[in-house]
């Protein structure tokens, strides 16, 4: 399973030659439109990935009754107070809200760097 949260078209492309043979593909961001396209070629048709279009909150839930949205944050928050998904890796940096400003220009205009920007306040 790949799990891409970029956004990235790079990403995608890397995801769809990265994936193993009918392995799973999750695109989580909710990017604009891509000005560049995807090769949908060679890889894509030699791997067959499946890709699942992530979204936190649809609505209708498509998984309710089983799951609502009371008990998709209580599993999250039990899971992060545990430990067992570790979020420091992905939030990176992490800038004090002063420096925001500067900090936010070298995020957007280096996305192959980053993958979500903290703000502490």
């Amino acid at each position: 399973m790949i799990i891409d949260y970029s956004g990235h078209p790079a990403a995608m492309q890397q995801a769809l030659r990265g994936v193993a043979y009918q392995g799973t593909i999750v695109a989580g961001a909710y990017p604009g439109a891509w000005t560049t396209g995807i090769d949908l070629g060679a890889e894509a048709h030699m791997n067959r990935p499946h890709i699942v279009f992530s979204r936190a909150n649809s609505e209708p839930n498509p998984d309710h009754p089983n799951w609502d949205n009371t008990r998709i944050y209580d599993v999250c928050w039990r899971m992060l107070a545990a430990g067992q998904v570790d979020c420091l890796p992905i939030v990176q940096p992490i800038v004090p809200f002063d420096d925001l400003l500067d900090a936010y220009p070298k995020i957007a205009t280096q996305p192959e760097a980053n993958i979500k920007l903290g703000v502490q306040f």
